[in-house]
Order: C-alpha cells, then structure tokens, then sequence
C-alpha cells in the first residue's frame, strides 16, 4: 500500500521493515516485557517460577534506541525509491526465547534461585531480518550498539522503578 501510494502521488518515501525491539517501558505483550514482568512476580512470590514459552523460537531483537538511530540515519541518507524493497531495520541475529531468557536472567537476578519452566510450542519459528541495505549505510558493528544484555537490564530497571 505504502509502495503504490508514493508512486501514485509522487511522494519521498523509504520503506523500512522493523524487526522485535528491547527497551525500557516495553509492555507486558511482547515477549521481552512479558519475561522480565513474569520475573519480577517470581522475586516476589506471586509465581512458583518463571514460564518461558516458546523456548526454541528465534527473533532478530535490537535495542529501541538502536531502531531509532537507524531511522534516522537511514532516512538522511538513502534516496527516496518506492520500488527498492523494504530496508530491514536488524541485527541479522537469531536470539532464541530460552537464550532472552537466561539473559534476563543474568541480568536482573544474578546469583538468586530461579526455577524456570520451558513450555514448548507445537510450532517452533524463527524471524530473522536481513540487514543487506541497512549495511549500505551503516557499518555492521554499528548496527548494534547496545546489547541485547544491556537492553534486558534497563529494561529490568525501569520495571523496578515503575512497579515499586
């Protein structure tokens, strides 16, 4: 739709497709917000332990603050072309559920006894972007700037901050 409209009314248009993101104030929805608030009631005592669903699912996560970046550098500059493919905004990296998860878990409660309980999916799947155009542009260690560990404990933060 976005394609045929800026041909149509000769518009500037770059098209981006955005992979998961990471990032403080995440809500409870998305996988990443669901793991560190279902972390936050097992330190808590509200859950006997720690659900991760869909364990072997991968997804390409980056770091909110990175998405914005790269918007921005993407749209000062690559040319306007509404027949150029969507630039994926990616890392080009798999990160399994059960991987985010342990992550969380190193993060936020280093050193402390959580029981975790992996609950597969009949169907496992993976997303994973492909940063081709987005290499263009950026150098590719500079796609990444902050970590998925980095991302997971602010994120842990700020949902201490927000619920205490």
């Amino acid at each position: 739709a976005a394609k045929s409209l800026a041909v149509e009314l000769d518009l500037d248009v770059i098209r981006v497709r955005l992979f998961n993101t990471l990032g403080p104030g995440q809500g409870s929805r998305l996988v990443a917000g669901a793991l560190v608030k279902r972390l936050y009631e097992v330190l808590k005592g509200k859950l006997p332990c720690l659900e991760v669903f869909d364990p072997d699912s991968g997804r390409d996560y980056l770091d909110v603050r990175d998405v914005v970046r790269l918007l921005w550098i993407v749209t000062r500059n690559l040319q306007p072309n509404p027949n150029r493919p969507p630039v994926h905004i990616c890392s080009g990296v798999s990160t399994t559920v059960k991987v985010l998860s342990e992550t969380l878990l190193a993060v936020a409660a280093p050193g402390r006894p959580v029981v975790t309980k992996l609950i597969p999916s009949l169907r496992t799947t993976s997303f994973v972007g492909r940063p081709c155009t987005l290499r263009q542009i950026v150098s590719p260690n500079e796609i990444q700037r902050i970590s998925i560990a980095k991302s997971l404990k602010d994120m842990w933060q700020f949902h201490i901050k927000t619920f205490e």
